[in-house]
Parts: C-alpha cells; structure tokens; sequence
C-alpha cells in the first residue's frame, strides 16, 4: 500500500529531507537517514525524491493514517499537493491546513 505525493514546485529536496528529520524521531532518523525515513513504531517508511514523496504503509490502520496526516501537515502547511493512492481503497484525508486534488 504506497501513497504517492506531489510536491509543490518550490519545495527543494534538501528542505523536504531537512523536514522529515525534523519531525520522524528516533536513532536511525536523526544519524542514519539519508532519503527513507522510518514512522511511529516503523507502521511506514517516507521515500523522499526530488519532486516526489511516497509513503509506503506496513498497516493502514487509523492511529498510522493519523500520523501520516499530521506529518504531511508538518511538511507542506498551507501548500497545495497531489495525491495518488496504490493497492488501496481511496482514503479521502482531511488535511485541515494542505490542500489537495486526488489523482
């Protein structure tokens, strides 16, 4: 189950990666991280690339999608980004402060 971002044009790779590190917590994030990053309690991993942001779930249960909504908040607060879903029901998020259109 993958969730494939759009990022908006102005967004940099290295600010996307500076981001991720700041908000995923834990040894592995803060020293190894290059470009995956792992979730709470690892229920998913963000793959940043230029231009891109996919999230690839381990469970799809509702604490993770909280999580993931919180951490998409955190990182294009008031921006506008597309969504794509894989290998699962589309999920509609209510992202209070992102705005998106769905693909």
């Amino acid at each position: 189950m993958k969730i494939n971002i759009t990022t908006p044009k102005r967004y940099s790779y290295y600010e996307l990666l500076r981001k991720s590190k700041k908000y995923m917590k834990g040894d592995y994030n803060c020293n190894k991280a290059l470009h995956v990053f792992e979730g709470k309690n690892k229920k998913y991993y963000s793959l940043i690339r230029k231009g891109n942001v996919q999230i690839e779930l381990i469970e799809d249960d509702q604490e993770t999608l909280e999580d993931i909504k919180m951490y998409l908040e955190f990182l294009f607060y008031k921006q506008y980004i597309g969504l794509d879903f894989e290998g699962m029901k589309n999920k509609n998020f209510s992202l209070n402060n992102v705005q998106c259109y769905y693909m």
